[in-house]
Order: C-alpha cells, then sequence, then structure tokens
C-alpha cells in the first residue's frame, strides 16, 4: 500500500491564537483563622462546610471538634446526649484544638467549628494577640434547634440501621464468629427499638448541656457563673469573647452563609477580588 503526501500547505493560525478573558469574583480570607462556637442545632456544621469552599480554605486546615472527639475516644456518629468520659479526655480535645488555634496563618487559614472553640480562641489570643481569629458565636432558640437534632438523629440513625444490616448479612455470608453475630444482632435491635422524639431529644440535649457545662466549667474560669453561649460574654481584658454574632433560627444555610460572608467584609477580615482567566477563542481542527 502506497500513499500521496502532498506538500504542507501554509495555514494562518494569527486569527486562532487570540485569547477571551473571563473575570470571577474570589473571597479571599484576611484572617489567620475562623472559629464557629455555639449550642447543638444552630447550624455550625452545615455552613462551616460551604465557606470552607467558598474562602477556599486548604481542606487539610478544615477541623470539626466532633470528629476530633471521635478520634480521640475510637465512637462512631450515633452518640447522642452526654457521653461519659474522663475528665482528661476533655483536656485532650481542648488541647488538641489550642495546637490548631495557635497555628494561625493569613497565608494559610483555618476554620474550626465547635461549641467552645470560641472560648478556647479568646483564652489564646489573651497570650498572643497576633493571632487575628475570628469567633463566630451561632444562636436559636431552644425549640427550633431541638427539631434540628431531631432530623439529623432520625438521618443519622436511618444510616446506622441501614450499615448495620448490611455487616449483619456479611457476616452470615462469612459464617463469623458467633460472638460477632450476637454483638451485630443486638446493636441492631437496639438501633431498632430506640424511638427518637421530640421529647426524648430535649432531655438528652438538656442532660447533656448540664454536664458538659459542669465539665467545662472545671478548666475554663472564664464560664464559672456564665453560659459560653452567651453573646455579652466578655475575656478577663474586657473585650467580648465573639466578634460576629448570627442568629440562625429562623435562617436557612444560605442566608446565614451570606450573613457571615456579608459582614466578615464589612469588617475587612473578608477581601473580594477579581480574577482573570484566559481562554483560547477556538481551537484548531485537523480534518483529514
Amino acid at each position: 500500500m502506497s500513499y500521496n503526501i502532498e506538500p504542507m500547505k501554509e495555514v494562518d493560525l494569527s486569527g486562532l491564537r487570540q485569547e477571551s478573558i473571563q473575570s470571577k469574583e474570589i473571597l479571599v480570607p484576611k484572617f489567620g483563622g475562623a472559629t464557629i462556637s455555639g449550642p447543638s442545632g444552630t447550624g455550625k456544621t452545615a455552613v462551616m462546610e460551604i465557606i470552607s469552599d467558598l474562602y477556599s480554605i486548604s481542606p487539610d486546615r478544615r477541623f470539626k471538634t466532633g470528629k476530633i472527639i471521635r478520634d480521640i475516644t475510637k465512637t462512631g456518629n450515633t452518640i447522642r446526649g452526654f457521653m461519659d468520659r474522663d475528665e482528661s479526655v476533655d483536656q485532650e480535645i481542648d488541647e488538641v484544638q489550642r495546637g490548631i488555634i495557635r497555628n494561625a496563618d493569613t497565608k494559610n487559614p483555618f476554620i474550626l467549628e465547635g461549641r467552645l472553640a470560641g472560648v478556647l480562641a479568646t483564652e489564646e489570643l489573651t497570650s498572643n494577640p497576633e493571632l487575628n481569629i475570628v469567633r463566630m458565636l451561632f444562636t436559636a432558640p431552644s425549640e427550633i434547634r431541638m427539631k434540628r437534632i431531631l432530623k439529623r438523629a432520625l438521618h443519622d440513625k436511618a444510616e446506622t440501621v441501614t450499615s448495620l444490616e448490611k455487616e449483619y448479612e456479611k457476616a452470615l455470608e462469612q459464617h463469623a464468629d458467633p460472638g460477632a453475630i450476637e454483638y451485630l444482632t443486638k446493636r441492631l435491635l437496639d438501633e431498632r427499638s430506640e424511638v427518637l422524639t421530640l421529647d426524648t431529644i430535649k432531655q438528652k440535649e438538656k442532660e447533656r448541656e448540664i454536664k458538659d457545662l459542669k465539665r467545662w466549667r472545671k478548666t475554663h474560669e472564664n464560664l464559672r457563673g456564665v453560659s459560653p453561649f452567651n453573646p455579652a460574654n466578655k475575656d478577663n481584658k474586657g473585650g467580648h469573647i465573639y466578634n460576629l454574632i448570627v442568629h440562625t433560627g429562623h435562617l436557612s444555610v444560605e442566608q446565614v452563609v451570606n450573613q457571615v460572608t456579608e459582614e466578615l467584609i464589612n469588617q475587612g477580615l473578608l477581601e473580594k477580588r477579581v480574577e482573570e482567566e484566559k481562554f483560547p477563542k477556538s481551537a484548531i481542527i485537523f480534518q483529514a
């Protein structure tokens, strides 16, 4: 087989080298770190996840106290209410958060979500005011918080039951140790039989809040006699613990994100920038 090869023709590509420039607005943090605190059910986690992406916070600089607790205590996601634990566990949880706070960096900011995160940040700022940390407090009426917690608990419960059912079936198929099968059977029965209602959630959360507060006051002097979620709280120098307070009760997650973003821009802690990207107007198509 032979091919007739024609001489290459000179083609004018000047018109194809043109580029189009598209502009997009980005948000650049001017803070070293941000904490989101508040009682359960105020939307801390949902907002944290959205603004982490919106502000281009590096994935390895995003922290949730809930995950820190689970990593330390080796517990799952389904714990509701107060968790019995040694006081040394609380100290370890606090120290992990303090380490994150001490490593605040305006070039690589962190975001930390946790009920006591703002209190811990304020304590660290007392000795190192250059850390430049935003301390946000989310609040919401108790009734709204309890309904949110119930909704989340029911979702988690359904996922847990499904996971346990699959694990149980797999154990039977693989003829697992009878002790393991017995354990899975009990877990599955417990999960299925537990009835979650608004009243049970209220009871568990009330117990949790009372016991947690009692523990916190042992190690945090500025919490003795006050609630960590009181917007009027001040540190030992007379400054407010929180510099951004958001009432999330009747707001959607998107509305909370917009409010936080607008306020941070107003305080000079977040900067809007226009970034330009170049794209070729057209592509070269090779045709036989």
